[in-house]
């Protein structure tokens, strides 16, 4: 993704602003083995469930251990106890619904003044092993009843797999909660009372856990690793010899594109009929990665939709064209999503489009067999004011143009994981990559390998890099790197968790990785050329850690490459500090 970061704003962090409905319940926050008041009342701790339970002649809060959260976006009126989402556990062959339900709502996502999106928590009956399948359906069937209707058509389809560690994300924490009818609260309560009467302990039945299916990957890998450490700049040197990594970044990625065949992938750009550019410069840019990265798994069909503000509206409907020739199944999730992400490349007022500014590489969603997309699309925001006229000749070398290979970077990223099965906190490939790599380097690779792809002028790439490695964070935000030192920029490399640093609302760092994880990717392509970028990539893929990933293909350790990344910052920042 590529914006200018004063535009970005994520949906988490609209969630602390949204005034819920007056009659839902406040939850509270309780500790575990605290006394209270009532039966079956729910409670929400450090993102984990609680219930109000019997335990020795007393109501004590209960930790739940035990419990789904996710599903559909069911829309609830507070009051209303004729709807509600019902899960079902696939067991023994075939699917039981679960009683014992509650329902939490994150707020906005769905959300109006008045109705709210329930996204359920249900405490389950029985333990649930890992592996075990699991969906949600649409109850309606009067108060408490199980109605066992579809939620949509195909609505089943996708199959959930159930992980404990999926249930205890990091991200749970931030959702403001209210009851929601699910099977209906006065049925959970009547429920507990049956079978947690004061003096009670819970009790839990265990389902047998499944023997682990082992699954192997090979990645494609075109380059022999370790990478060798013979060539002008190495781990060794980078920091003495930081004022020649971009020029010699540029050249090896030049020469990589020199060396290999011409690529025969089908790409497809629509233009919108406003919109002022051509295809020629953006077929030219996708082809010449495409050529970078022979031998590495890629996408089989490229499709970009590019247009200005004039024509954002032409675009919202003519991306599900495009979308449905590659197998891409449409619902009301999915489609807002895509929308989303579109409107996402625009600044949108009162409905219009005033300017267009930046990218986005579209999730690959998954089809109706339930496996991903392998094709990739992006969406461009042509900028047609503050100093640029549109993305004609004259302006086709110019920084913001070079999105055309950012997203497309993105893409050969998640590409990389064609193949490899989707786990339950996965989504899509997007998911996968992010898991793979800490989130200064998904930017840093996106402008590191994309601006120099499609610079093919060093002069024009130098001004573009200088610009970009400097380029100031969004107004009114605080990030954490404040220590220009050389151990400041490693702490900052290495401090980064994968499966919660890409949450703007929790981690203001990201926007750094457009700059400092730029200058970083751009060292690591100095010493080790282009490809053993992607090859941290598809070593995830096979299952390899970040940490792991990195030794593979550098043939260091990633806390001592983590040090030498460092010292050349300290010395780069030193040079050309960060904008303000």
């Amino acid at each position: 993704m590529r914006r200018p970061l004063a535009f970005v704003v994520s949906a988490f962090v609209l969630l602390g602003s949204i005034t819920l409905p007056a009659s839902a319940q406040d939850f509270v926050t309780p500790k575990s083995t605290a006394a209270c008041t009532n039966l079956g009342d729910f409670g929400v701790n450090n993102g984990q469930l609680m219930t109000c339970q019997g335990n020795g002649g007393s109501l004590t809060w209960y930790l739940e251990t035990n419990f789904i959260a996710g599903g559909l976006c069911s829309s609830w009126t507070p009051g209303d106890t004729s709807t509600w989402a019902e899960l079902q556990l696939f067991l023994n062959g075939k699917w039981v619904t679960q009683a014992l339900p509650v329902a939490l709502t994150p707020g906005p996502l769905c959300d109006n003044t008045r109705i709210n999106s329930s996204i359920p928590w249900i405490a389950l009956p029985t333990k649930v092993a890992d592996g075990t399948k699991y969906r949600w359906i649409k109850g309606k069937s009067g108060n408490d009843g199980h109605g066992g209707k579809e939620y949509g058509k195909g609505y089943a389809d996708p199959v959930f797999i159930y992980t404990k560690s999926a249930m205890t994300a990091k991200y749970l924490k931030i959702f403001r909660a209210v009851v929601s009818p699910v099977y209906g609260p006065s049925a959970y309560k009547a429920t507990m009372a049956a079978t947690q009467m004061p003096g009670a302990t819970p009790t839990t039945t265990t389902i047998p856990t499944p023997a682990p299916t082992k699954f192997t990957f090979k990645a494609k890998i075109p380059i022999t690793l370790p990478v060798p450490q013979n060539g002008t700049i190495s781990f060794a040197n980078a920091a003495d010899n930081y004022a020649q990594i971009p020029q010699i970044a540029w050249q090896r990625i030049q020469a990589v594109i020199s060396a290999n065949p011409e690529a025969s992938i089908p790409i497809k750009i629509t233009i919108g009929p406003n919109t002022k550019t051509t295809e020629e410069p953006i077929l030219n840019a996708i082809k010449r990665e495409y050529r970078l990265f022979t031998g590495f798994s890629q996408p089989p069909t490229f499709s970009g939709i590019v247009f200005g503000p004039a024509d954002e509206k032409w675009a919202e409907t003519k991306v599900f064209e495009v979308l449905a020739p590659i197998g891409y199944v449409s619902s009301p999730g999915h489609d807002q999503g895509v929308l989303s992400q579109l409107r996402g490349a625009c600044n949108i007022e009162n409905g219009t489009a005033t300017e267009c500014f930046g990218g986005n590489t579209i999730p690959v969603f998954l089809k109706k067999d339930g496996t991903p997309l392998r094709d990739g699309i992006a969406i461009y925001g042509v900028q047609a004011a503050n100093g640029y006229d549109a993305w004609t000749t004259a302006h086709q070398y110019d920084g913001p143009m070079t999105q055309v290979n950012h997203e497309f970077t993105h893409g050969m990223q998640y590409a990389q994981f064609i193949g490899v099965p989707l786990k339950s906190n996965e989504g899509d490939r997007s998911a996968q990559a992010h898991h793979a790599s800490p989130c200064w380097f998904s930017e840093g690779q996106a402008n590191g390998i994309g601006i120099a792809v499609f610079q093919n002028s060093l002069d024009a790439y130098l001004a573009v890099r200088d610009y970009t490695v400097t380029r100031p964070i969004n107004p009114g935000t605080t990030v954490s790197l404040n220590d220009f030192s050389a151990a400041g920029f490693t702490n900052f490399l290495t401090r980064q968790d994968p499966q919660v640093c890409y949450n703007p609302s929790v981690n203001p760092d990201w926007q750094l990785g457009y700059s400092v994880g730029m200058a970083a990717t751009e060292a690591l392509i100095a010493i080790g050329g282009p490809q053993a970028t992607m090859a941290l990539l598809a070593k995830g893929a096979e299952g390899l850690s970040w940490n792991e990933a990195f030794q593979a293909v550098y043939g260091i350790s990633w806390s001592q490459g983590a040090e030498a990344l460092g010292k050349v910052l300290a010395a780069e920042y030193a040079a050309k500090p960060l904008k303000k």
